[in-house]
């Protein structure tokens, strides 16, 4: 059989094409990288303190905490159930004294609302601290109480740890962010000194040494900065194995 010229441009069009067809798909099969790690976080069986909110009545501030800035149990549209919405500037914490021990765990459903239109970064506060007073929110300042963790989520997630007033630890959770509006589920445990948090199934933090030694922590509370205005639900803390 006689090849033609333009026979010969045509079956070396098509093998080119098939050619690069070939390395393309060649090169999207190629595996990439993925490192995985188990959903470790196991919570208290003991309950030490509850509350979904469903016993405080809409419009009104729950019993069990106490607050120097504005809150009030809401409904919303988009999640059902009652809602534990916090305003303003200040501090709100558990009304009850809680003496954390070792081992605890604390969880809680939270939505973040953006405070303002010129509010860029909808943030907010979560310590955990040892208090001298613990109904005095205003003890120690913005380092509240002898030693703590203060841990801030929106935008940016990160820690600090302190005590005696100094920072001496600090970190990022880096590429992770809550979007406003969005329903998450935050996680804490705590094993004598170490602390690790979970953001949904994700661990966004492994401190073996967040909790200082020697002190009664024995405070629980949320901070604003008129930017985020947390919403919280099926707030749990209880004692773990």
């Amino acid at each position: 059989m006689k090849i033609t010229s333009r026979s010969l441009i045509t079956i070396l069009f098509f093998g080119m094409t098939a050619l690069f067809y070939s390395k393309g798909q060649a090169q999207q099969e190629q595996p990439t990288l993925r490192s995985n790690s188990k959903y470790d976080f196991s919570p208290g069986e003991k309950p030490v303190f509850s509350d979904d909110f469903t016993k405080t009545p809409v419009g009104e501030f729950p019993a069990s905490w106490t607050a120097n800035a504005r809150g009030e149990v809401v409904t919303n549209s988009l999640y059902p159930g009652k809602w534990f919405k916090m305003t303003g500037k200040g501090s709100i914490a558990l009304n009850e004294d809680v003496k954390l021990p070792d081992n605890y765990t604390i969880e809680f459903d939270v939505l973040t609302h953006q405070g303002g239109k010129d509010v860029k970064n909808p943030d907010w506060g979560f310590y955990i601290y040892s208090a001298a007073n613990p109904k005095d929110l205003k003890e120690g300042g913005l380092l509240p109480g002898k030693t703590g963790i203060k841990l801030v989520f929106g935008n940016q997630i990160t820690y600090c740890t302190y005590d005696k007033s100094v920072y001496n630890g600090e970190g990022e959770a880096e590429e992770t962010a809550m979007k406003a509006d969005t329903k998450y589920h935050l996680s804490f445990w705590v094993q004598k000194t170490s602390l690790r948090v979970w953001l949904g199934h994700e661990k966004i933090f492994d401190l073996p040494n967040a909790v200082t030694p020697g002190f009664q922590y024995n405070v629980i509370r949320f901070e604003l900065w008129n930017a985020g205005e947390p919403m919280i639900s099926n707030f749990r803390v209880a004692t773990g194995l």
